[in-house]
């Protein structure tokens, strides 16, 4: 499995790089003619020839990215409900990532409205980066349930009366001899 990482992290970066050189010179040596007006004119964006490339590119990666820890999943051993649904939700962004990028791919070929075209390019970018990000919102989630009910257990009712005992030992997290200090 370490080695299908390594190829698949090093056909990514070059799936990565192909793109970027043939966006800046796919109307030739200059890079300024993607810019240029009159009879130089030539630009990338308008290209069906390097669209169908970089699109076959970036599905074959996206697929990749998505189908290779599936086999890793079969071996989890969680318990856990809430952690399944989590996994179940990245992985189905991640095909809504794909379906979203063969959406853009058919706008491209078929449909003659940069509108059009704009909307699905940002959708994919949008929901791939949400797909990354969800790995670190993880840990942030965690920290914010966790001061949400640490907040609720130092609350007091309406009558002023705490909502937990004062008098609970050290050793399982609660206050201690009234002083109002929550250990964790």
């Amino acid at each position: 499995m370490r080695i299908a990482l390594y190829c698949l992290a090093g056909l990514t970066t070059s799936f990565a790089v192909i793109t970027f050189f043939c966006d800046w010179f796919w109307c030739g040596p200059d890079p300024s003619i993607n810019w240029a007006k009159g009879e130089q004119e030539c630009t990338s964006f308008t290209s069906m020839t390097l669209m169908r490339l970089l699109w076959s590119m970036n599905f074959t990666s996206e697929v990749l990215n998505v189908a290779y820890p599936i086999p890793l999943l079969a071996t989890l051993k969680m318990t856990s409900t809430r952690k399944k649904i989590g996994l179940v939700v990245v992985f189905g962004l991640g095909v809504i990532t794909i379906a979203v990028s063969v959406g853009r791919f058919v706008t491209m070929g078929y449909v003659d409205n940069a509108i059009s075209i704009y909307i699905w390019a940002t959708a994919e970018i949008c929901i791939s980066v949400i797909v990354v990000a969800l790995t670190a919102v993880r840990p942030l989630l965690r920290k914010l349930t966790n001061l949400k009910s640490t907040t609720l257990l130092m609350s007091e009712d309406r009558s002023g009366v705490p909502a937990i005992p004062l008098n609970r030992s050290r050793k399982l997290g609660g206050f201690t001899g009234g002083s109002g200090v929550y250990w964790q």
